[in-house]
């Protein structure tokens, strides 16, 4: 086996470094995805918190008294 060169030596670690700044690149895009889908989520959490308010409001104001039996 022939020793290493130097030039050889900085190859590997050029290899090394573009291969660890690709994987940070994919983990920070895969990060940016996580980020606009938990925005999403909360979002829509938002949008059915408010619809379960406003159908809570409006059957406030209702009593089974209120309700006229079928055979009326």
């Amino acid at each position: 086996m022939l020793p290493e060169t130097q030039d050889d030596h900085l190859e590997k670690l050029e290899l090394k470094i573009m291969d660890l700044e690709n994987t940070v690149q994919a983990l920070h895009e895969v990060l940016l995805k996580q980020y606009q889908d938990m925005d999403e989520l909360k979002a829509k959490i938002d949008r059915l918190d408010n619809r379960l308010t406003a159908a809570g409001q409006e059957s406030a104001g209702f009593t089974p008294q209120d309700e006229r039996p079928p055979h009326y």
